[in-house]
């Protein structure tokens, strides 16, 4: 539950301005780059937060846009969901190998 609140917990697209939108874009355009080509080595775990102070960026710049607008303005957009996918798929399992039986899920909200 506290990986949605971080990605859904900002402004969406229409609560921005375009220049907001502009600036928005740029940064996560060089946090995706500072990823992929990162100064030093990173270790997994410090790839995973930056991927996840992304992802509200990406969500405020593309809220309600289009998929044909993804794809011209950020042409990165296939590689950023392969990593946001890879992230997704191993929070999944961590959090599905720390459930030791099917009961727990009656004992919360339901979520992981």
């Amino acid at each position: 539950m506290n990986m949605v609140k971080r990605i859904m917990g900002r402004p969406r697209q229409e609560d921005c301005g375009p220049q907001d939108n502009a600036l928005g874009l740029m940064h996560l355009r060089r946090l995706f780059t500072e990823l992929c080509h990162p100064p030093r080595h990173m270790t997994q775990k410090e790839q995973e937060e930056k991927l996840y102070m992304m992802l509200p960026v990406f969500n405020r710049v593309f809220g309600n846009a289009p998929p044909s607008t993804m794809t011209e303005k950020f042409s990165d957009l296939l590689q950023f969901t392969t990593q946001v996918s890879r992230l997704m798929v191993t929070e999944i399992r961590r959090r599905a190998s720390n459930k030791s039986t099917g009961s727990e899920w009656d004992d919360n909200d339901g979520s992981l």
